[in-house]
């Protein structure tokens, strides 16, 4: 058999993914020259059913908070340290009631009042346990993390953003709105998965 085409010779779970979406089995391994056997403009890789077989887990979570004087408020996603893995928060949507201008933030992890699991969008997966990146609602006097992004909404309306934002081990994504005493509510949606050998060791 011909030597296994471009990066699929250096992921065995691309080949096993692979070795599936051509009609193998789960046992089977190597296919050779797939990204020459798939027709290129049938983009396969990408769609949500093949997070499954690239071990990611995708999820979504529904984070708020009640407003507090003179604190401001933060909802988001953190990667507990120590977890391994790595988050992809890949979209939030922020719903406002009044006019109102929010901040994308993310930095390391500070103690938040509440946590739980974002759910799983994959119903092969347990809705409820199978993610393990938590989701928080935290409200405090002054800014928590960096900021990213700056946006400003009209009165009762919503949009997704994209992000795209890596949080490493020990790190947050989180939606504050810029006025204190605001309640704050969002929607994320992103996935998570195991860290390769070597990919958190620090290469700066």
């Amino acid at each position: 058999m011909a030597e296994e085409h471009n990066a699929l010779k250096y992921g065995p779970t691309i080949s096993r993914a692979g070795s599936i979406a051509a009609g193998g089995g789960y046992g089977d391994v190597g296919i050779s020259r797939l990204s020459e056997t798939l027709q290129p403009n049938i983009d396969l890789w990408s769609r949500p059913e093949w997070a499954l077989l690239r071990d990611e887990r995708i999820w979504m979570v529904n984070p708020s908070i009640g407003g507090t004087a003179l604190e401001t408020s933060i909802v988001g996603v953190f990667n507990q340290v120590g977890s391994g893995l790595i988050v992809v928060v890949q979209k939030v949507l922020y719903t406002s009631s009044v006019l109102s201008e929010f901040t994308v933030r993310h930095g390391a992890n500070v103690v938040f009042d509440a946590t739980s699991n974002p759910n799983s969008r994959d119903s092969r997966r347990r809705v409820d346990t199978s993610v393990r990146c938590g989701s928080f609602a935290h409200s405090q006097v002054g800014a928590i993390g960096f900021t990213m992004l700056t946006a400003r909404r009209a009165q009762n309306t919503s949009e997704w953003l994209d992000l795209d934002i890596v949080l490493a081990p020990g790190f947050f994504c989180g939606l504050a709105d810029t006025t204190a005493g605001v309640a704050v509510a969002a929607s994320f949606m992103g996935y998570e998965r195991v860290a390769f050998p070597g990919e958190l060791t620090n290469l700066g």
